[in-house]
């Protein structure tokens, strides 16, 4: 992983490449809790998530997502040792996603981008944590595209709904980034408020759960520009290991001695059979 001072406010920059882990999760399940890693949490029932080649971006692999039915749902996650600065350091974030034209569930739906905040930043007390989710679907009417790659940028003016455990999440996205790093996000029935001091500790990206019909899609290049930097991370099948070379065959050098005495043993042999 590798994260740096980037400016996203234009889509894809200059990506780093993550090839771990890799491979698909099948549902239920999820990778061992770790910091400063990409993972695979959360999978239920029907879904599965891994890095494959099915649907290549600036590369030969991205993040397949897939879902059975509404049981089903994804995360593709990172969350960083001492996250990634304070929410009022927001800047922007971005990244890709696909859907294929085979998926069944409602038009709407794609891969949306979850940005996890801890009002004291502290990850063992969970009943101060909010997602913020980006979701197309959520601020209004929308058909999403399939069999093509979507850039989407989150900035200032991007709307966002919020989920908190306790509260109505009626994912009514009245609060814009920009009033979320100013502090000012107004809590719904049974939520709280997030100051802007609070600790961005990580992103998601994922699907479900709850969306009827099949889904099956990918995401890739998935950065955010805050107080510390992560990505774009642009994930990508490990390269194939090196062809293996066969070993020449060697003579051993006692043989090659051993045949040279015997030609010379049989040429002298020859010569006194010679007759005088």
């Amino acid at each position: 992983m590798v994260a740096g001072a980037l400016a996203l406010t234009c889509g894809l920059v200059s990506a780093a490449v993550v090839t771990t882990p890799v491979g698909v999760m099948n549902g239920p399940g999820a990778d061992a809790p770790a910091l400063d890693a990409w993972q695979r949490v959360d999978i239920r029932a029907t879904a599965s998530v891994g890095i494959t080649g099915d649907y290549p971006r600036n590369g030969n692999g991205s993040v397949l997502m897939t879902s059975g039915d509404s049981s089903g749902k994804t995360t593709w996650q990172y969350f960083p040792t001492g996250g990634l600065g304070p929410l009022s350091s927001f800047t922007s974030a971005t990244y890709d996603w696909y859907r294929t034209a085979a998926s069944t569930t409602a038009a709407h739906f794609h891969p949306v981008f979850r940005i996890r905040v801890d009002n004291d930043g502290n990850l063992a007390t969970t009943n101060d944590q909010s997602w913020l989710v980006f979701e197309h679907g959520a601020v209004g009417p929308y058909t999403a595209p399939t069999n093509t790659w979507v850039t989407d940028t989150i900035d200032g003016s991007t709307r966002m709904w919020v989920w908190q455990a306790g509260a109505a999440n009626s994912q009514n996205p009245v609060t814009t980034m920009a009033q979320f790093a100013a502090g000012t996000y107004v809590p719904e029935a049974g939520g709280f408020a997030i100051p802007a001091t609070a600790t961005i500790v990580g992103i998601q990206v994922g699907t479900g759960s709850g969306w009827t019909g099949t889904f099956r899609g990918a995401v890739d290049n998935i950065g955010m520009a805050s107080g510390r930097p992560l990505g774009p991370d642009n994930f990508e099948l490990p390269p194939p290991p090196p062809p293996t070379v066969a070993a020449v065959p060697t003579t051993d050098l006692w043989a090659l001695l051993g045949l040279s005495g015997l030609l010379a043993g049989l040429a002298a042999w020859r010569r006194r059979r010679r007759p005088g």
